[in-house]
């Protein structure tokens, strides 16, 4: 096998990054929607508010619900894929000193379940139509238990290849704040064009 240079490492590095960042956007988006309309999460009035404006403009809010939740199956199952040829996490833990190297595969090994979930939702969404509805469920707890293993692992590669600690929590929030205000455009443009015909 040929020797890796620091620049190759740091290239893959950053390509690891802008996937997860992607696939963490695309996350957040899915998740702020589905908790816009469910009643326990929102309360009735909110719910029934946030549902009304989306299914106003319902092909849009239906197409990204279905897009941001293929990409984010799709980006975290490429953190463990198993061809040899891919670029994940394992193609640059390997290459970590012995302690870090440690550390980071004690945490990915915490994730064997999720893993497996991840790959049936990953093969249910690109290639079948499963017949039990079940199998494709996605469960937000073990989502973001897995980004936030992945996020720790990248910066432990991070700290070994002399990068910066990275930080994905703020998104949520910038995130939230967005899609709320965007709804409330939405609402309000409506209420104005009923106002002015």
């Amino acid at each position: 096998m040929k020797d890796v240079t620091p620049i190759e490492t740091e290239t893959d590095f950053g390509r690891l990054v802008h996937r997860m960042n992607r696939a963490y956007g695309c996350f957040l988006m899915w998740k702020y929607i589905r908790k816009s309309i469910s009643v326990p999460e929102s309360g009735q009035k909110e719910a029934e508010r946030r549902g009304g404006v989306m299914n106003r403009y319902g092909g849009i809010f239906t197409g990204v619900l279905y897009s941001t939740e293929n990409a984010f199956i799709t980006d975290l199952h490429k953190f463990f894929d198993k061809s040899a040829n891919s670029l994940k996490l394992e193609t640059l833990i390997h290459k970590l000193p012995t302690g870090d190297k440690k550390e980071a595969e004690s945490l990915l090994a915490s994730l064997e379940r999720e893993i497996e979930r991840i790959k049936i939702l990953r093969h249910n969404f690109t290639a079948h139509e499963p017949k039990n509805p079940e199998e494709e469920k996605i469960f937000t707890m073990e989502i973001e238990k897995v980004f936030s293993v992945v996020q720790q692992v990248i910066n432990i590669i991070s700290k070994s290849i002399g990068g910066e600690f990275m930080t994905w929590e703020l998104w949520e929030n910038s995130t939230n704040e967005s899609f709320t205000h965007l709804l409330d455009d939405l609402e309000l443009g409506h209420n104005n064009r009923i106002q002015k015909s």
